[in-house]
């Protein structure tokens, strides 16, 4: 499992700013649809809390513990899905990209 997209060992050993733009490439010419869906996960969770949190607890204060819960959950979330797409998606499209740039 991967944790960023810069330990791939095909990235391995490359500048920063060379891994950042065949990371770009990649996406573009095989990503698909990953920036919208990370628009929609991101919106879908923070729509999701606005909505149950007040209905799970009534009368929430920032000051209560309880409240500082949600964002943590999110968060976690949303760390979960980025682990799942750099694992999944992104890692599809950079072997894609280095496969069609092979003679």
């Amino acid at each position: 499992m991967y944790w960023t997209s810069y330990q791939f060992p095909s990235l391995a050993g490359r500048p920063r700013a060379e891994q950042r733009a065949i990371i770009r490439a990649a996406l573009k010419e095989h990503g698909q649809a990953y920036a919208r869906r990370f628009l929609v996960v991101f919106i879908a969770l923070i729509v999701g809390v606005v909505f149950v949190l007040p209905r799970v607890y009534p009368g929430f204060r920032v000051s209560d513990p309880r409240f500082w819960i949600a964002p943590l959950v999110v968060g976690a979330l949303i760390r979960a899905y980025l682990l799942w797409e750099t694992n999944g998606a992104i890692h599809d499209a950079v072997k894609k990209y280095f496969a069609s740039k092979r003679p």
